[in-house]
């Protein structure tokens, strides 16, 4: 019987718009995200990454599937049938239960459909399946879950038609208003605040924790709108509670890639490191082995303007930090999240991450910028990358880079000492660079 209506509800009833709305919704915001040819793609290619996209989305589709639970909700009071209905042989939870079963059916497979997409568009550059994505995305799941309930138990309570839109409001800003501010109290949002992505995996204790919260707060919210007896809410409330007093208080802390320090840990297989076997030798993180082959032939031009022997670089390695710490021999290359190009396994904006190469090889760390090290560095970038692609600035034509661009064993000298006043932070170094 329960099937039945389940069946009719998706064919006939709210739970197909539900459906085609949260699939529609979902693709224009991936395809928004997914068009703009920036330097850093709005999801990566792995499964955290994808799931991070999700979790993204739910910002706006949780609160459109607790619109829908809602208008459902409040349908047989708003109808007039609550009395007629009421008099059919069967506990009221079960009716509400075959629609629930509808509308959850319409957001599992709305959510199935944008991650489809979102995988077909990294499928090919895909290289490691770890991370625990599945545990992300069983979060995403119950957190769009959630909102779901949330909305059908309040358009239980409250049956008018006004109910839908105002209860898709007050979800948004329950979700998005703690996401903005950055607290603690951001750690209870239902969707869009899930630390996900490349080189991290969520640290099960706080997942476990984080489930309890989402599967007692539906499963109240159910009940409240549903049971005969409304106090058998409390049982899984108390659960929720309990659940929420732990997740609250956890640090704010964010490590160097801007994801929680307290929900994720360093995932060492995605963070193994995969080198080319030619020297001089490149090497990315495991989970971004797909660009291999286009990264080093970024790098190695960048390697080859230093002599053998002297402080530059050995080899290329991917770093997850804005500003690693490279051990002696090591060329930092940025963490390449985001980096692959859509629907291929090559790197997105390759002329852009050239350049951040550059930067990364020759940024003076020193705390003192004085002009001649912004000189000397405008004058190393133009050497590095030619005149044309280090801009039209004032270094690209100055006489001592006309004069290093003559003579190639001049140029690879005057890099090495560049790179020595750098390590040191030499300033009279530096002026004698640009004399």
């Amino acid at each position: 019987m329960i099937a039945r209506v389940v069946n009719l509800e998706l064919r006939r009833g709210a739970g197909l718009i539900l459906f085609v709305g949260l699939a529609a919704v979902g693709l224009l915001m991936t395809a928004m995200a997914g068009l703009p040819s920036d330097r850093t793609g709005a999801w990566s290619s792995s499964g955290p990454g994808i799931v991070s996209w999700l979790n993204t989305t739910g910002l706006v589709l949780g609160p459109l599937a607790a619109a829908g639970g809602a208008w459902v909700g409040g349908r047989d009071r708003r109808l007039g049938v609550g009395e007629l209905l009421a008099a059919v042989p069967k506990p009221r939870w079960q009716r509400d239960m075959a629609s629930f079963g509808a509308l959850l059916a319409a957001v599992i497979g709305g959510l199935l459909v944008v991650a489809a997409v979102v995988t077909a568009t990294v499928l090919p550059a895909i290289t490691y399946v770890g991370g625990r994505w599945q545990v992300s995305a069983i979060l995403v799941s119950l957190g769009w879950i959630a909102c779901l309930a949330i909305g059908f138990a309040l358009g239980r309570l409250v049956p008018h038609r006004w109910t839908a839109p105002v209860v898709a409001l007050i979800v948004y800003l329950l979700n998005g208003i703690p996401t903005y501010l950055d607290n603690g109290v951001a750690q209870l949002a239902l969707v869009s605040n899930l630390p996900s992505g490349d080189g991290q995996r969520l640290r099960l204790s706080v997942a476990a924790v984080a489930i309890v919260w989402l599967v007692g707060l539906t499963s109240s919210a159910f009940l409240a709108g549903s049971a005969r007896r409304h106090h058998w809410a409390l049982v899984p409330a108390v659960l929720a509670v309990v659940a929420a007093t732990q997740l609250a208080p956890l640090p704010v802390q964010w490590n160097g890639n801007s994801y929680s320090a307290t929900w994720t840990e360093p995932d060492p297989d995605a963070m193994s490191r995969v080198c080319s076997t030619d020297e001089p030798k490149v090497c990315l993180n495991a989970v971004h082995a797909s660009l291999l082959p286009d990264v080093t032939e970024l790098v190695r031009p960048i390697l080859a303007e230093l002599p053998p022997g002297s402080v530059a670089a050995e080899q290329g390695t991917e770093h997850p930090a804005e500003r690693p710490a490279t051990a002696p021999g090591e060329f930092a290359i940025p963490f390449l999240e985001g980096r692959t190009k859509l629907f291929t396994a090559d790197v997105r904006d390759p002329e852009g991450l050239r350049a951040e190469l550059a930067d990364s090889f020759l940024r003076v760390w020193c705390s003192d910028q004085t002009p001649a090290v912004a000189r000397a560095y405008g004058i190393a970038t133009a050497l590095v990358l030619g005149r044309q692609a280090a801009g039209e600035g004032a270094e690209s034509h100055d006489r001592v880079t006309a004069r290093l661009e003559r003579d190639p064993s001049a140029r690879r000298a005057w890099l090495a000492d560049y790179l020595d006043a750098g390590r040191t932070c030499d300033l009279s170094a530096f002026a004698e660079l640009v004399s």
